[in-house]
């Protein structure tokens, strides 16, 4: 089940970590700005519905990671999982806007 964000940050911050964007690698980092390059440079919603796919797995796949990483007491990792859903989430919402946008065109 996916739960959001909020409520697991707070299980997280109760279990002594907190999520931060330092806890993340550089590399993410990076992939994370190409990906959201990708997104504002995409020019039809047939890409963009590609685009849209890849990050909801992404972001399926980092829940269902933090969820066992905490389910293991590995409050570390899965405080990393979090926060690499939060950039996914905002990813989201970029791609919405694209979407708007290329829909009023």
């Amino acid at each position: 089940a996916v739960v959001s964000t909020q409520s697991t940050g707070t299980l997280l911050q109760c279990a002594g970590q907190d999520p931060t964007v330092s806890s993340v690698e550089n590399e993410f980092l990076m992939e994370m700005m190409d990906f959201n390059d990708e997104v504002e440079m995409c020019e039809d919603l047939a890409s963009l519905q590609v685009i849209r796919e890849a990050n909801e797995t992404g972001l399926s796949n980092l829940f269902d990671e933090f969820d066992r990483y905490f389910s293991e007491g590995h409050t570390d990792v899965a405080a990393n999982r979090l926060t690499k859903c939060k950039f996914l989430l905002q990813t989201r919402e970029r791609i919405d806007q694209r979407e708007d946008f290329l829909t009023v065109l």
